[in-house]
């Protein structure tokens, strides 16, 4: 047990160890709520458990091995994410809204084996199983699939199974620095990496976030980002399962479902990025009740202070927090510990400041530096070099007060409402167009989104590129949500790049924003 300010919090060395002692402390308390139904904390554990306990025996899961996850928000994905890491095996979560292409880079990144998913993405991994070496995938309703060389089972008839009379226990492997989970993101260059997020990473966030927002079992969270991100996964739902909280979940974003769900089930929690906030509030027209959220926090994007204000409106009895986070951090780092108040570090997190000269200090402007129990610098199928120092590529400002003020994302990775786009992957997918020399993607503002990948093309000499014909091929390389709002053809010589020939990325998106702005925001090539 280790003190913290307000009490003591126990030290789990697996995040299932949280749900096992909630599941004690509250057995019959519903843990989760869906659509369809609800589970309580006993049910929860037990099917977590029994799952464990299968797949060890007819998978032969053990620590160690990656085991992809492709779910949307609910229950099942809750039961899968428990039952993979409780046995030290690693959780590789994917991005439901990614194409085929996208999801094989992953599990062929992550050298994964074995796959548990919802049936209806079934179409999307079945077209590429033939390059990956997954040959065990587990859904979670039974069907009549069948493919060749591939055993395929799923946790209903898991579930309907007998118990043995005899039970059979299996404890969680308990070693803190492993792995729990795998989540792909972007760097300044290159494809996306694979972060190892921790036990210990995810649990020293939760005790950050119990702190400094004072969470408690009797709180309700509605969770409205998914859960394959960082946000949802740690920042939410494991501080909630963790505290013994109900977690209200919606398979997809509507903010309509939303507020009404608040209003319900008198949620007392909310956590989520300022496109989702700004949606929120233009569907808050209609009235709802919102006098039970007491807690409402932001990150992932700055919120403007029109926007916070209309928050107000909507919500006036509820506290607003700035936070700050990245997936190496587990999702937090800074936090407001107060209404209105500036971020401030997390108890396990320690922020530095890199400057212009290159000096680190505790105090000024510059790139931030992060280190602490939350901080991960590990990446899969790379050497560690920064042994947990994470320069986060973001510009922040500190005061000797301890106040921080994050001001720039320096970082080439695209933040549309919180989502990540790799730019390398929508750069691949429009290159593969017959004709094209030459494409860069990089993000531009945006009012709702903060925001969204822009590109621009240099065609071949001679070459005339339909536009509406690269849409076209390219709605079928990408998600909906990666799909440039912004397509223009520039020449050559029009692009900046370094002596090297590499595209500065910043300074472009400095021009086609300025012209965007000269054309009151429109776009005549799109």
């Amino acid at each position: 047990m280790r003190k913290k300010n307000w009490g003591i919090y126990p030290e789990y060395l697996n995040v299932y160890d949280a749900l096992r002692n909630s599941a004690e402390k509250y057995p019959e308390k519903t843990a989760v709520i869906q659509e369809s139904g609800v589970i309580t904390y006993r049910l929860l554990k037990e099917r977590a458990d029994k799952l464990s306990l299968w797949l060890q025996q007819n998978f032969r899961i053990k620590k160690g091995d990656r085991v992809g996850l492709l779910f949307v928000n609910s229950i099942d994905f809750y039961i899968a994410f428990y039952a993979v890491v409780k046995l030290g095996a690693i959780a590789v979560l994917v991005n439901t809204k990614m194409q085929s292409e996208e999801i094989a880079y992953v599990l062929q990144d992550t050298d994964t084996h074995c796959l548990i998913m919802n049936i209806r993405w079934f179409g999307k991994v079945e077209s590429i199983l033939e390059k990956l070496k997954i040959n065990r995938i587990l859904t979670e309703k039974k069907s009549d699939i069948y493919l060749e060389n591939i055993y395929i089972s799923s946790m209903e008839e898991i579930f309907l199974e007998k118990s043995p009379e005899k039970k059979v226990e299996i404890l969680s492997v308990k070693e803190s620095n492993l792995p729990a989970v795998i989540l792909h993101t972007s760097g300044t260059t290159g494809k996306p990496k694979g972060i190892m997020v921790t036990h210990e990473n995810m649990m020293g966030t939760a005790y950050g976030y119990e702190e400094a927002l004072r969470i408690t079992e009797k709180d309700v969270s509605v969770l409205s980002v998914p859960v394959f991100h960082i946000l949802g996964l740690s920042c939410v739902s494991n501080l909630f399962i963790y505290i013994g909280g109900t977690i209200v979940v919606f398979e997809k974003f509507e903010a309509n479902k939303i507020l009404a769900a608040i209003e319900r089930y008198r949620g007392t929690h909310f956590h989520s990025v300022p496109a989702v906030y700004i949606k929120m509030m233009a569907e808050a027209e209609r009235q709802y009740d919102m006098d039970s959220l007491r807690i409402a926090v932001c990150g992932g994007a700055l919120i403007s202070e029109e926007d916070k204000q209309r928050f107000y409106q909507m919500a006036p009895k509820a506290s607003f927090r700035i936070a700050y986070g990245l997936t190496e951090t587990a999702g937090s780092g800074v936090l407001s510990f107060r209404h209105g108040d500036p971020g401030r570090e997390v108890f396990n997190c320690r922020i530095r400041i890199l400057d212009a000269d290159g000096k680190i200090s505790e105090f000024g402007e510059g790139e931030a530096i992060c280190s602490g129990t939350i901080v991960t610098t590990k990446i899969w199928g790379r050497e560690d070099t920064e042994h947990g120092i994470l320069y986060t590529g973001d510009i922040i400002r500190k005061e000797k007060d301890g106040s921080i003020y994050i001001l720039d994302r320096i970082k080439d990775v695209i933040n549309r409402g919180g989502e990540k786009l790799f730019p390398s992957f929508i750069e691949n997918a429009i290159s593969q167009y017959p004709g094209i020399e030459l494409v860069s993607v990089f993000p531009v503002g945006d009012k709702i989104y903060g925001e969204v990948p822009a590109a621009v093309i240099v065609p071949q000499y001679g070459n005339k590129i339909d536009i509406e014909k690269l849409k076209m091929t390219i709605q079928t390389k990408l998600g909906k949500f990666e799909i440039p709002k912004y397509i223009e053809f520039w020449k050559k010589e029009d692009i900046p790049v370094t002596g090297n020939g590499k595209v500065k990325k910043r300074e472009l998106r400095e021009i086609f924003e300025k012209k965007l702005a000269d054309k009151g925001g429109k776009n005549e090539k799109t």
